[in-house]
């Protein structure tokens, strides 16, 4: 994480400030997920379908974008391939979460 900020051009002190700063929140964040994870395992299922869901709108909402740019919209057909991809794979998926 460190060296990319270092190599961007950023002073060591402020690369050691953010690395730390990273590093404090990530422990905060397991130690409040191992105490809402102690407490049944149906509450880990239910955190776990939360991230997967998150996860899958994120990708798919990247794949639109990338479709969108790549794809020269002059001719109709590709349209319609982008309209099916979106109706039978992408929503069917985000609805199955």
């Amino acid at each position: 994480m460190a060296v990319p900020m270092k190599n961007g051009g950023m002073k060591v002190i402020r690369v050691i400030f953010y690395v730390v700063l990273s590093g404090i929140t990530t422990g905060v964040g397991a130690f409040f997920g191992a105490i809402i994870g102690s407490i049944s395992q149906e509450i880990i299922a239910i955190c776990l379908s939360f991230a997967a869901r998150s996860n899958a709108i994120y990708c798919i909402r990247r794949i639109n974008t990338r479709i969108k740019s790549i794809i020269s919209w002059k001719n109709d057909s590709n349209w319609k391939y982008y309209r099916i991809f979106n109706r039978n794979f992408c929503y069917k998926i985000i609805n199955r979460c």
